[in-house]
């Protein structure tokens, strides 16, 4: 039924569809750019990860509403499980077994070994320094022997042996991770050359090379500059800090110690970096005569003067970090390596690993400063005659910006492109993940290990006619088997905690996530934002926009939703498609814009609507009190669904033990008991200005500062608490002299910003108030019960009443529904009544102090003093309970005092 016509509805979607617009193109330039905000407190920032967050979730829907599917990749995951564990023993294995873990898999056929493991430390057995003591070499010992002493010798030669099929791996100190000016990177060049401990990159790899087309100083040999420079700052850091560091001489460190003055001098190179050409640049008089001298290149037709400056500020700044300092193998062990790759992980802001960055960086230095992921080097070493070639380049629309123009597999020995992949502008890559954990197989290390023909395998498979993928237990050949497959070498056990989140599991392999990429790379099966994305997508909105504007401006709701329950189904029929064929979209934004234009219009036409005083009058004044009614009728705003955002004071009390209680008592006697209780309860509610919400059974709703707000909400809400527990002992008494069972309460008491107003359909409202403020009341309400207590207060009521009321604090919890710890407090009377606790007060403030800084001895004595006072206070006797507890088995080194109620 066609409707009159809307101007209101048809301004709101015209302002609703040009704001979405603009959103959506600066949403997709920024995503294109994959530039993180250097603040990200500011409003633009907030919204691009809200923005950022729900793309996340929209993209983690369509991933498990398609399902989990099979890969054909020959790739298998050579786990370091529970069961090896238990079987070989704890974690990390002798190296001597790690080599013929090595050995035995590439003698069954395995193609290329990558190593999601590192071996970053020497690994020598204590007898080792007696046999040097002996003046004997490796040589003079027999090779079992020395397998024993020096296990690293025999993982060195496994390495030397099969240096072109195995992939050692590492990682870059996330800490290190900088922002820099880019001319810096020179510098970190030749710190990272300098560095032998850092050396990544085999010379001799020439699987991966980076061809940048934006750097004019390519040709300048900075070690001129930068040896005696360095050379400096390692003898002045050797006499000066090594003593206070390790409190010996350099001729008296340890092999390990030496590892470690290794990094500690690479990390002050590092430093010097980042003040090179600065004014606290030391040697900067040092650095302007190496400009001076230089004789050719772009500089030399650059005054001499002037040649610093000219070349600090026509550097380019590359689209993603680098950094300072990586995590390898040791030395001896990385030293026989022709491959090394990366298996860091990149998680998006919430925590999951969606994509994979195919490269990382030090410096800009080609053939030394750029390392492979785990999975592009293995698959590189799959086909020696691959090379993975990257193209850098001045972005066209920013020419102080590096982009990636392409990352291109060219066969080498024909100039073939075997295949382009499409990276990001930080040389990422989504991952095409199969599903959840086991979609390939699992070969446990131990399998690998033993003497058998036979192993058993893991790996999900689809039994006919169904639908799901199961774990399956495989027996299998093992040389049939592992022919011509390609292997990662990682932990999956529990332990070990190598888990990651990904979109299809909150508890996967961190090996499998590389693996999945491998498999990509073999099959060419990727993910990618279509090329029409930025240009387009903003230009759909602007058309999708205006024909639902007009629609629903014309028609009625329901012809509305029949429209765009057609128009949402064809967009998820587009959406499968391009994810079928590899390509994914920012579905949000269609999304978002269907649904506030839906929910925007038909409210504006539903409020638009006349509606007459009288009947608000007569609807609300048969469930609300008359002053209520006139705060309504004086403010339009109260009538809305949702009302509005106000602060106030939220009071629960309930009845311990109450269904205990009615079973005792026949409907007549039951009823009499609540309503003797409940009069007086609500009455005194009323008297200290309350709006009594409700009554849930036994329990009563009630909340201050609002409808009429006043400043002094809390304090009117603790009153109320207190006046109830007095009334409750004159109940008390009275249903004890009648034979009536005796009732207690609990009060929850919190203050908090939450939504007040009339709530509810159009048939039936109340007003309430609803919000998290709200639930945490509740829940306080429900303490009660853990700590023995009848009051207690929230830390954002007790900030507004501590100067009026005696209370103490109780705890640091997490109340069920809430991962953010609130400090609770327990409402002990009001100030100046002499309360029996108030002097104990500070004793007991500073034990709880105690308790929290793990100092339970301290704490013990000063709850003592109080429970000797006080032998029935169920809050003391439950923390001399957790601190004997606590110092008899002392929590984790990271236990923050803070107490999970399991219950609500």
């Amino acid at each position: 039924m066609i409707k009159n016509f809307s101007i209101p509805s048809l301004i709101i979607g015209l302002l609703i569809t040009l704001t979405s617009t603009f959103v959506t193109y600066e949403f997709l330039k920024l995503k294109s750019k994959q530039q993180a905000f250097s603040d990200k407190s500011t409003l633009a920032s907030i919204g691009y990860q809200v923005l950022e967050g729900m793309d996340y979730l929209i993209y983690d829907l369509r991933m498990k509403a398609l399902g989990e599917s099979t890969s054909q990749a020959p790739v298998i995951l050579i786990t370091v499980d529970d069961a090896s564990i238990e079987q070989i023993g704890r974690w990390p294995w002798d190296r001597n077994i790690i080599s013929q873990l090595i050995q035995n898999t590439l003698s069954q056929g395995v193609k290329v070994i990558g190593l999601d493991v590192i071996f970053s430390e020497p690994q020598t057995n204590p007898l080792a320094p007696y046999y040097l003591k002996q003046q004997l070499t490796t040589s003079q010992l027999p090779s079992q022997i020395e397998a024993l002493l020096y296990p690293d010798n025999s993982l060195k030669k496994t390495i030397q042996n099969f240096r072109s099929q195995v992939v050692l791996g590492s990682f870059p100190d996330e800490g290190m991770a900088s922002i820099n000016a880019p001319f810096t990177d020179y510098c970190r060049n030749q710190a990272f050359s300098m560095a032998k401990s850092s050396m990544v990159m085999s010379p001799e790899n020439i699987s991966f090379v980076v061809i940048d087309n934006a750097d004019p100083f390519e040709s300048v040999d900075f070690s001129n500059l930068f040896n005696p420079i360095f050379e400096h700052l390692e003898q002045s850091y050797i006499k000066n800090e090594l003593p206070k560091v390790f409190f010996k001489n350099i001729e008296q460190l340890l092999p390990q110690e030496i590892s470690r003055l290794q990094i500690l001098l690479n990390q002050n190179r590092m430093r010097y970096c980042q003040r090179w050409l600065s004014d606290k640049d030391e040697f900067i008089e040092t650095s302007i005569k190496f400009f001076e001298s230089i004789q050719d290149g772009p500089l030399a037709s650059v005054e001499k003067a002037k040649r610093w400056s000219y070349f600090k500020n026509n550097i380019k700044i590359y689209p993603f970090n680098q950094y300072d300092s990586w995590t390898i193998n040791h030395k001896d062990i990385q030293g026989e390596a022709l491959y090394t790759a990366s298996f860091a992980a990149h998680q998006d802001e919430d925590g999951k690993i969606r994509r994979l960055p195919l490269f990382f960086r030090t410096g800009n230095r080609l053939g030394l400063s750029f390392i492979p992921s785990l999975a592009l080097q293995t698959y590189l070493a799959i086909n020696p005659s691959y090379q993975a070639q990257v193209e850098i380049d001045i972005d066209p629309k920013n020419s102080e910006q590096k982009i990636i123009t392409s990352v291109s597999i060219v066969d080498t020995s024909t100039n073939e492109i075997i295949q382009k992949i499409p990276v990001n502008n930080r040389g990422q890559i989504l991952i095409k993940y199969s599903g959840s954990r086991n979609m390939f197989a699992y070969v446990p290390a131990k399998e690998i290990l033993n003497n058998s023909d036979q192993m058993t395998i893991y790996q999900k498979l689809r039994p006919k006619g169904s639908h799901e993928f199961f774990v399956a237990q495989k027996t299998v050949n093992k040389k049939e088997f592992l022919k011509n497959k390609v292997a990662l070498i990682g932990a999956t056990a529990t332990a070990v905690y190598d888990l990651r989140v990904t979109p299809f599991d909150k508890n996967y392999p961190g090996p499998e996530t590389h693996l999945t990429a491998l498999a990509n790379l073999i099959e060419q099966n990727y993910l990618k934002s279509p090329p029409w994305e930025f240009k387009y997508l903003p230009y759909a909105i602007i058309v999708l926009g205006l024909l639902i504007t007009l629609w629903l401006s014309y028609f009625g709701p329901l012809t509305g939703v029949i429209f765009l329950g057609f128009i949402l189904s064809s967009l998820l029929t587009f959406d499968i498609y391009l994810y079928k064929n590899g390509s994914v979209f920012s579905l949000l934004f269609p999304f978002l814009l269907i649904l506030i234009l839906f929910i925007s219009i038909t409210l504006v036409k539903y409020f638009t609507e006349e509606r007459k005083k009288r009947e608000l009058r007569s609807t609300f004044s048969k469930y609300v009190s008359p002053s209520i009614v006139d705060e309504i009728l004086s403010s339009p705003d109260n009538i809305e669904l949702g009302g509005k955002k106000q602060n106030v004071s939220i009071f629960f009390s309930d009845v311990r033990g109450f269904t205990t209680i009615s079973e005792k008592l026949d409907p007549h006697t039951l009823t009499q008991v609540l309503n003797r209780y409940l009069t007086p309860m609500t009455q005194i509610v009323f008297n200290n200005k309350g709006t009594l919400d409700k009554y849930m059974g036994d329990a009563v709703m009630a909340f201050f500062g609002a409808p009429l707000g006043f400043s002094d909400h809390p304090q009117m809400a603790c009153q109320a608490a207190l006046d109830s527990i007095k009334k409750l002992k004159l109940i008390q008494d009275e249903f004890q002299k009648e034979g009536l069972p005796l009732i207690d309460i609990g009060i929850g008491i919190n203050t908090a910003d939450v939504n007040v107003g009339n709530m509810g359909s159009d048939t039936v409202r109340s007003y309430t108030v609803m919000g998290d403020g709200v639930n945490l009341a509740s829940r306080l309400e429900g303490i009660n019960k853990e700590y023995g207590t009848r009051i207690v207060i929230s830390e954002f009521t007790y900030e507004l009443v501590k100067e009026t009321f005696l209370c103490r604090e109780l705890d640091w919890v997490k109340v069920k529904g809430k991962n953010k710890p609130v400090v609770i407090y327990e409402l002990l009377g009001k100030k100046g009544e002499n309360h029996l606790f108030e002097p104990f007060l500070n004793t007991y403030q500073n034990a709880i102090e105690q308790y929290h800084l793990s100092q339970f001895d301290f704490a013990l004595s000063n709850l003592n003093q109080i429970i000797k006072e006080f032998p029935s206070d169920p809050v003391t006797g439950l923390y001399i309970e957790r601190c004997t507890e606590y110092t008899q088995s002392p929590p984790p080194s990271d236990w923050d005092g803070v107490h999970t109620m399991k219950t609500k």
